[in-house]
């Protein structure tokens, strides 16, 4: 399964062709790219929001899921 970190790399690695003034660039399919990641990323933004309004994470894969650490308390 595709992660929030699969998809940051995609975008920088297009982020860079297009900075790189020597590499070819498909820009159509360069947009086609950046509009499919917008709505991944809308996707996670309503994920967050199901975390905050849920009060836990949904271990969807996309965002991992990181348990707190738990507070030891110390021995009397």
């Amino acid at each position: 399964m595709s992660t929030i970190d699969h998809l940051r790399d995609h975008l920088f690695t297009l982020i860079g062709n297009l900075a790189d003034p020597n590499a070819k660039v498909d820009l159509d399919r360069g947009r086609l790219m950046i509009d499919a990641s917008r709505t991944i990323i809308e996707s996670a933004k309503a994920e967050t929001d199901r975390i905050r309004v849920v009060g836990r994470p949904a271990d969807t894969g996309f965002i991992p899921v990181v348990e707190a650490p738990k507070k030891v308390l110390p021995q009397r």
